[in-house]
């Protein structure tokens, strides 16, 4: 079975299989512990900005909808750049 397959498979279950899968896929993926440490102490120093009034709260929707408008434009400038090199 291709990537390909596997996806569209994938988005055929409803929505708890999807979480179901994707939570069992990131378990799967090796652990960086740096990385790890370093969320931790940018979660820790977010939440130091927020109890000083440093920083203003975002409603969780409307941080996943920017976070996911950021991630589409970012993977429409990877396919413009990899269509650029291919003569287009």
């Amino acid at each position: 079975m291709t990537v390909q397959e596997i996806r569209a498979a994938a988005l055929t279950l409803d929505a708890a299989d999807r979480v179901e899968l994707a939570d069992a896929l990131y378990a799967s993926l090796p652990v960086d512990l740096e990385i790890q440490k370093e969320w931790a102490e940018e979660a820790q120093r977010r939440w130091e900005d927020y109890k000083a009034g440093k920083s203003i709260p975002v409603p969780a929707d409307q941080a996943i909808l920017r976070a996911r408008e950021r991630v589409y434009e970012y993977q429409n400038r990877l396919r413009s750049h990899a269509g650029a090199g291919r003569g287009s």
